[in-house]
């Protein structure tokens, strides 16, 4: 506001300084906004050990912190069926786990003598996730699924 105020006053005084003056700073400001606008948020304020002196000397205060059970299982049932992400290049693994497998690909390269309309349905549902069922209890996750 103080910028386009001045730069206003520095045009009626016809002071060709203050009208380039004027203009700088507005665009000063200009840049510093598309800056902070492709610029990520920046982590601030500190971290610290809280320590009290007390009679017998220092101490410290430490506090269990925890997420609620109901929470952890939920977190847990989640990565049961589904796994967790690798991200690496590799060959996916159909019969490592015990019961069943769960396999999600990023643009699954299957290929094969098969009509190329069915391979990419093929390639769809591999890239939207999958699992595997060895044995009878299909859709059972409360089985045990260790590694084979």
């Amino acid at each position: 506001m103080s910028t386009n105020i001045g730069l206003a006053g520095s045009a009626i005084d016809l002071s060709a300084s203050g009208v380039v003056s004027g203009v700088e700073k507005h665009l000063s400001l200009y840049a510093t906004k598309k800056d902070k606008q492709v610029v990520p948020n920046s982590l601030q304020g500190s971290t610290s050990l809280t320590a009290f002196f007390g009679e017998s000397g220092w101490t410290c205060d430490f506090h269990d912190k925890s997420i609620k059970s109901e929470v952890a299982k939920t977190i847990d049932d989640f990565f049961t069926m589904f796994g967790y992400k690798v991200a690496v290049l590799k060959t996916p693994q159909f019969t490592s786990r015990l019961n069943w497998n769960y396999i999600k690909t990023v643009g699954a390269n299957i290929f094969g003598n098969v009509p190329n309309n069915d391979l990419v349905k093929i390639r769809s549902i591999f890239d939207r996730g999958l699992t595997f069922w060895h044995n009878d209890n299909v859709g059972n996750y409360g089985r045990s699924n260790g590694i084979v």
